[in-house]
């Protein structure tokens, strides 16, 4: 899913729209994965793409970190 918008939007704007959609997919896939679940579905997309939002921010907190030195 980050790539996809790479192929609609120029570079300097696909990451916006880049992150932006994996965002909303993280969410999306958080709120199906209630048909099997007995959660609240906004509770579940909520908890899928908190998680992957920090996952990013640790991964790129990481990649800044051993780019310096």
């Amino acid at each position: 899913m980050p790539l996809v918008p790479y192929l609609i939007v120029a570079p300097p704007a696909g990451i916006l729209v880049s992150a932006i959609a994996t965002v909303l997919t993280l969410f999306l896939v958080g709120a199906i994965k209630t048909r099997v679940t007995a959660r609240r579905w906004w509770l579940s997309g909520l908890e899928s793409m908190g998680i992957g939002v920090a996952a990013a921010l640790v991964t790129y907190g990481a990649g800044r970190f051993f780019a310096g030195r």
